[in-house]
């Protein structure tokens, strides 16, 4: 039995490869994908009918927002002293809001468990309304369709955000100008794309084309969302993020960590979700000529 062992692209060649990129929307596409360590479906506002009726994929990107936040440490504070820090250390951060997907099997094991018949039509047009499916909504009300009870409960139901903080310093993050002044010109998007996560699987394909290994020659699942990849690779390679720091970047729950360990927690230490970030800004705040200098 073989194992292919995933790809692996260098920072500086990786961030060449997309500062060479001549087509704005497109190289802004890649940075914030990148940035992100996001899955495609979390980055795009646009899906297919077909796509949200069958329950594969949802256009998350809709939920996406940012703001900007001052991150203080002082020498005296618990993450002052880990740091060595001998005087104050502040630092302007934007922290993205993400809608974060549910992982498949844990989707179709509520899909299983559950037993919903009827839903009332006020939402139903919540639904369709929410994620912007106005075609169905349409068909529906025209009774041209029809729209599965549990998916109507599942798209009314909590989204799931997760924080990421990049650092406003262009030492540290010098993509960060390029990413505030994109949202300058289209304050509307907030980051977001306004396609389908399969044109943009398309268009990083074919803009990473150098870099990116062949289709057949890895897993699926390295293939699928290669920024995030790549992004959670540097993440361990060059900042040494732990892989309770990973987590928190990443958007996986708590819980969901805790329970890898053998270990239970209360649920509401996920209210707290929205500060993880503050336990792995420390570790981006390092001079980037130091990865790629």
């Amino acid at each position: 039995m073989s194992f292919k062992q995933p790809f692996e692209v260098s920072m500086k060649k990786f961030r060449e490869c997309v500062e060479a990129i001549e087509e704005e929307p497109l190289r802004i596409k890649m940075m914030t994908g990148y940035l992100l360590a996001a899955r495609n479906c979390e980055m795009v506002t646009k899906v297919s009918e077909k796509e949200i009726l069958n329950h594969s994929s949802r256009n998350y990107g809709i939920f996406m927002d940012f703001k900007f936040q001052d991150y203080v440490v002082q020498p005296t504070d618990p993450t002052g002293i880990a740091l060595g820090l001998k005087q104050s250390f502040s630092q302007k951060v934007m922290v993205i809001h993400v809608a974060t997907a549910k992982r498949g099997k844990r989707v179709r094991k509520e899909t299983d468990a559950a037993n919903i018949t009827e839903v009332k039509p006020e939402e139903v047009e919540k639904a369709l309304t929410t994620y912007r499916q106005f075609e169905a909504l349409k068909k529906w009300r025209a009774g041209e369709l029809t729209i599965d009870p549990l998916l109507v409960k599942v798209l009314n139901g909590d989204i799931y955000l997760r924080y990421v903080a990049l650092p406003c310093s262009l030492q540290y993050e010098p993509w960060i100008r390029d990413l505030l002044g994109w949202v300058q010109k289209h304050p509307q998007e907030k980051l977001s794309i306004p396609i389908t996560r399969r044109t943009f699987w398309y268009l990083y394909r074919k803009a990473l084309k150098d870099i990116l290994p062949p289709k057949h020659e890895h897993g699926k699942d390295s293939l699928k969302n290669p920024l995030r990849h790549l992004r959670v690779s540097h993440l361990l390679q060059y900042y040494g993020l732990t892989p309770y720091e990973i987590n928190a970047y990443t958007g996986w729950s708590l819980s969901g960590i805790f329970a890898q360990l053998g270990q239970v927690i209360s649920s509401n230490l996920e209210l707290y979700s929205h500060l993880s970030w503050r336990m792995y800004l420390p570790k981006l705040c390092v001079p980037i000529n130091r990865f790629i200098g």
